[in-house]
């Protein structure tokens, strides 16, 4: 699964991006949001550089006053046109050996290994099996792990290193997650027993499971505003 962020630099000035297209020169745009795996870029009508969809170009990330610039090829995924402003969604396809390529000025934003943690707006339970069966609630969830609180008289038999079987359903979403993972971390919580999971990415099942997940996370973190600091 890719962890994935966006940064929102809509009202920052720090960080610039430019596009090349086949027989043109650098343009420069106002850099929107950018993550790990895409950015946005928004070009004054009269500069747009007239890109169409799943058209390739070669993006450059520079952040003003340093020499360190980050250079990738990217495909145009949606194009926006509105009457003073054209807004391109780009979607790097270079990923291997991506990290290498990443300036030390820009590891930052282009960190591809942080995961946000979100918490549930509703009360979500979570079913336990697997080591030990038992009943808890979500306290917040990322593309690599979960958190949940279990009473105290049901979380006796848990400890750290066990491996746990979760079944739980996020809000807005019809299908049910069913994860496996490990204990990392457990702990007092009030009345409750603080559970800290990392998922078993070899899992039968995994990989409906973490898309799922990513589709909350990204909700959640839309919905929130969350910017990674």
């Amino acid at each position: 699964m890719r962890q994935v962020y966006r940064i929102d630099l809509t009202n920052s000035y720090y960080l610039r991006g430019h596009i090349h297209a086949p027989g043109q020169h650098g343009i420069e745009g106002k850099l929107t949001d950018v993550s790990a795996c895409g950015a946005s870029l928004v070009f004054l009508t009269p500069a747009d550089p007239g890109l169409e969809k799943d058209e390739e170009v070669e993006l450059g990330f520079q952040v003003k006053g340093s020499d360190g610039e980050l250079l990738t090829t990217a495909v145009v995924r949606s194009k926006n046109v509105g009457e003073a402003l054209v807004r391109y969604g780009f979607e790097f396809l270079d990923y291997g050996g991506f990290d290498d390529k990443v300036p030390y000025v820009l590891r930052a934003v282009f960190n591809r290994r942080r995961a946000p943690r979100v918490k549930p707006e509703e009360s979500v339970p979570v079913a336990i099996a697997g080591d030990a069966q038992a009943e808890g609630q979500l306290v917040d969830v990322s593309t690599s792990g979960i958190a949940v609180e279990v009473p105290f008289h049901l979380a006796a038999a848990i400890d750290i290193g066990q491996r746990l079987e979760l079944t739980l359903t996020f809000p807005g979403q019809r299908a049910a997650v069913m994860l496996a993972g490990v204990v990392r971390d457990r702990r007092m919580a009030g009345p409750a027993i603080h559970l800290g999971v990392e998922y078993d990415e070899k899992a039968p099942g995994y990989g409906s499971a973490s898309q799922l997940i990513e589709d909350f996370v990204s909700t959640r973190e839309l919905e929130t505003g969350f910017v990674p600091q």
